[in-house]
């Protein structure tokens, strides 16, 4: 009886933890950094976000594409992890860098085992989400004076509009922005004449 306990308990316990969870296939697009419809020198490519674009079952395989920023000019070897309830998504770089930055790439992995169970997932040990946001947000910050809200802070963390400061002299100094550039800065007198634009 003690033996077919044992027994009972070995095998549940591998049917519970020795999930049979397995990369089948895996896609990498090209470097995505000029054919962007939305590319913005001020966010890319430092403010990507790591992220679930989709995933879906086909019948047993998932399908899960992810996006994030790599090296340019290399080749990737995708490998995964399955453990307690957490898909580990990873690849290795191969081949020698080029000279840019890096590129928003987006991986498609292929994987077999998973259908039926609850899992979170990670790409390279960072917990990622599915998101429509390619880039990092932020709260939007607003900036007031005297009662009036002249410029923000977007959701990317971009100034817009106006930013005023006033000098200890008492001179105001507006700063004008559009997506992060400044447009152009005012020098006002305290009565608000302008003294100089540049």
């Amino acid at each position: 009886m003690k033996i077919a306990l044992v027994l009972f308990i070995t095998i549940l316990t591998s049917l519970l933890t020795g999930q049979d969870v397995r990369l089948v296939d895996f896609k990498s697009s090209g470097c995505d950094m000029n054919n962007n419809f939305d590319y913005d020198e001020n966010l890319y490519p430092w403010n990507i976000k790591s992220r679930i674009i989709r995933q879906v079952f086909h019948q047993d395989t998932l399908e899960i594409e992810v996006g994030t920023l790599a090296k340019c000019c290399v080749s990737f070897e995708p490998y995964i992890s399955f453990a307690t309830d957490t898909l580990n998504l990873n690849y290795n770089e191969t081949q020698e860098m080029c000279e840019c930055d890096g590129c928003c790439y987006q991986f498609t992995y292929f994987i077999t085992g998973l259908k039926g169970k609850d899992f979170g997932v990670k790409l390279r040990s960072m917990v990622i989400q599915l998101s429509d946001e390619k880039y990092i947000t932020y709260p939007v910050k607003y900036y007031i004076f005297n009662g009036d809200t002249t410029g923000y802070k977007d959701k990317y963390g971009r100034k817009q509009g106006i930013i005023i400061s006033k000098r200890e002299t008492g001179q105001l100094f507006e700063t004008h922005y559009t997506n992060g550039r400044i447009d152009s800065t005012v020098l006002k007198d305290c009565t608000g004449k302008i003294i100089e634009i540049k």
